[in-house]
C-alpha cells in the first residue's frame, strides 16, 4: 500500500494502483538526523549525498557526486550502494521504507517547487521499480513487510529513464 498526499490521504494498492481505504500501520524508525530509516525487520536505508559544487552566487548548479542509496541488513552489513540521484534531479529524499519496499523522490535544484520523480522500489524484485511524477507531494507505505529477510534482487537499471 502507498499513502499519497498531505492531509487528505489517498491510499493505493501497489500491485494494481487501485484506490483503497486506510489500512493503518506503516511504522518505521528514523535516526535523529533524519538520514537513516530502519524498518521492523532491522533493515535500513539511507541517502548519501549529493555533493554539489560550491556556488559563486545563488544555488549550486553542478553535481560533483550524485546521491547514493545505501541498503543495510539487520546486522548492519551494506547490501547495496546504488546511484539514485542524477545531474538533472540531484535532490533525493526518502518518503517511507517498510523493510522491503522503499519510496524515494528526486528533484532538481531549481525551481524550488518543481515536479519530482517518485520511485517505488521493491528490493525483492529486480524489475519492479515503479514511477510517478508529482509536485509538492509526499508518499508513504501503510502496510509493512516486517518479516522479509531477503534475498535482495535489485538492479540499478530500474532507476534509469524518465518518470511515467
Amino acid at each position: 500500500m502507498a499513502r499519497l498526499g498531505y492531509g487528505d490521504w489517498r491510499h493505493l494498492r501497489l500491485e494494481d494502483g487501485v484506490s483503497v481505504g486506510d489500512p493503518s500501520g506503516g511504522l518505521v524508525e528514523v535516526d535523529p538526523e533524519g538520514r537513516e530509516w530502519s524498518a521492523g525487520n532491522g533493515w535500513s536505508v539511507a541517502i548519501d549525498g549529493p555533493v554539489l559544487a560550491e556556488a559563486e552566487e545563488g544555488s549550486p548548479t553542478r553535481v560533483l557526486a550524485p546521491a547514493r542509496l545505501l541498503l543495510k541488513d539487520a546486522a548492519g552489513a551494506v547490501l547495496m550502494d546504488a546511484v539514485v540521484g542524477t545531474d538533472q534531479e540531484p535532490w533525493v529524499r526518502i518518503h517511507d521504507f517498510d523493510g522491503r519496499t522503499l519510496i524515494i523522490s528526486r528533484g532538481p535544484i531549481e525551481p524550488a517547487i518543481a515536479d519530482e520523480s517518485f520511485l517505488v522500489i521493491d528490493f525483492a524484485c529486480d524489475s519492479c521499480t515503479t514511477r510517478f511524477t508529482a509536485t509538492a507531494a509526499s508518499a508513504a507505505l501503510v502496510a509493512t513487510d516486517a518479516t522479509w529477510n531477503g534475498p535482495v534482487q535489485f538492479s540499478e537499471l530500474t532507476l534509469e529513464g524518465s518518470s511515467e
